[in-house]
């Protein structure tokens, strides 16, 4: 499916700019995320594309994701999260028993 993304500049070298970044995280896989993907969504796509991990660090990763990041932040519309939002997260999975290594992963 094509996806159509408009980028504004007040110059024509801004838009030249602001292009060739987006074209740049297309190369690493980092897609263009709407403004309705969600955490969660992002997350289960960034897995997806990372081919390259080892299978116990992509475990562990897919662990994270499903445990921790998206049970707090997964509802979170990725263009409105905040660092607020993460700390809040990291807040209550050490309230939750947590240690804080863990919850700095």
């Amino acid at each position: 499916m094509r996806l159509r993304t408009v980028i504004y500049g007040e110059t024509r070298k801004e838009v030249e700019r602001k292009l060739q970044a987006l074209r740049n995280n297309l190369d690493k896989g980092l897609g263009a995320p709407d403004g309705r993907t969600t955490v969660a969504a992002f997350l289960d796509g960034w897995l997806e594309r990372r081919q390259n991990l080892k299978p116990a660090t992509r475990l562990r990763y897919a662990g994270l994701i499903q445990h921790q990041l998206t049970p707090h932040l997964g509802h979170i519309r990725l263009a409105k999260l905040t660092p607020e939002d993460v700390d809040a997260m990291v807040a209550r999975v050490q309230q939750d028993g947590r240690s804080v290594r863990t919850a700095a992963h």
